[in-house]
């Protein structure tokens, strides 16, 4: 005389319910890595694999496809200066900045150095190698309260750095304040 209720509730398995298939992950990880301004990146595939899981948590791959270019330009934007901090690719292309900055300085190209370096500097983490290098091409535009500011940027991180405390005492001898300077010279 009992009465037995079932109740039948589908499972829905949420990840796959977003139509992101295998298939489709794999064509969007190879366009990607076969793009030309990936290739100089050491690893391509890792970049890749995060710009795909940000468009995979943000959107169904049914709202992926209807994203208008100038959407896609905007995510894709956003996504990739997440990516580039997230993975190894950002790594990859502040190297590559660095080196452009060493090679503009060695070509007496001081002021687009110093742009790269800002460049570099307001993106990761700075190096004392980096403030170093800003500081050198600071005092060769003849900027040298600017050469002050970022050699003792770069002494925050290492104030034993004999670099930093070489162009530190050349910035104060030639903005004027000899004292400062003859101190770091004698005692370096």
């Amino acid at each position: 005389k009992e009465r037995i209720i079932l109740e039948v509730v589908p499972w829905v398995d949420g990840k796959e319910s977003r139509g992101w298939t295998r298939q489709i992950k794999q064509k969007f990880i190879d366009r990607c890595v076969g793009s030309e301004e990936f290739k100089e990146f050491s690893n391509p595939e890792e970049y890749c694999q995060c710009l795909l899981d940000k468009f995979q948590a943000s959107y169904t791959f049914q709202e992926f496809e209807k994203l208008i270019p100038s959407e896609m330009k905007k995510n894709r934007t956003k996504y990739g200066e997440q990516c580039l901090t997230e993975t190894s690719a950002g790594k990859d292309i502040y190297d590559a900045q660095r080196q452009k900055a060493e090679k503009l300085g060695n070509e007496k190209k001081y002021g687009e150095a110093i742009a790269t370096l800002l460049d570099v500097i307001a993106h990761v983490k700075p190096t004392v190698h980096d403030y170093n290098s800003l500081g050198y091409y600071y005092i060769f535009s003849k900027q040298y309260l600017k050469a002050i500011k970022y050699l003792k940027e770069g002494m925050k991180l290492d104030d034993t750095d004999l670099f930093i405390q070489g162009n530190l005492a050349h910035a104060y001898l030639f903005s004027g304040d000899f004292e400062q300077a003859k101190e770091i010279y004698i005692k370096y």
